[in-house]
């Protein structure tokens, strides 16, 4: 039996898939190949050429899902989408990484 992802391992799963700008959108969860916004039910039938960082985090899934949101959104101090759509990519990607080392570090209970 496979154990439950951690806040960690869905920061990391979700960033690996926006680790490049062009795998990387603003102002909606996914698009497709066309650049048209598609639906959640759309991304479970079709793989989203781009995702918002959200969005990543909504197809990462898993319990600790909205621990990780949690996290990214203190290190951040806005809500995801909306620092998502005012920063850069690089900016965004930074900010996994915060999360991801503050998700690691009370995983470790330090």
């Amino acid at each position: 039996m496979n154990k439950p992802m951690t806040a960690s391992e869905c920061l990391r799963q979700a960033k690996s898939l926006i680790n490049t700008p062009e795998k990387w959108t603003k102002g909606w969860y996914w698009k497709g190949s066309d650049g048209d916004d598609i639906s959640r039910l759309e991304v479970a039938k079709h793989s989203a050429a781009k995702m918002c960082s959200l969005g990543a985090l909504y197809v990462a899934d898993g319990p600790a899902e909205g621990h990780a949101i949690s996290i990214l959104e203190s290190v951040t101090g806005h809500l995801i989408a909306a620092f998502n759509d005012s920063h850069t990519h690089a900016e965004v990607m930074a900010k996994f990484d915060e999360a991801i080392a503050l998700a690691e570090k009370e995983e470790r209970g330090e």
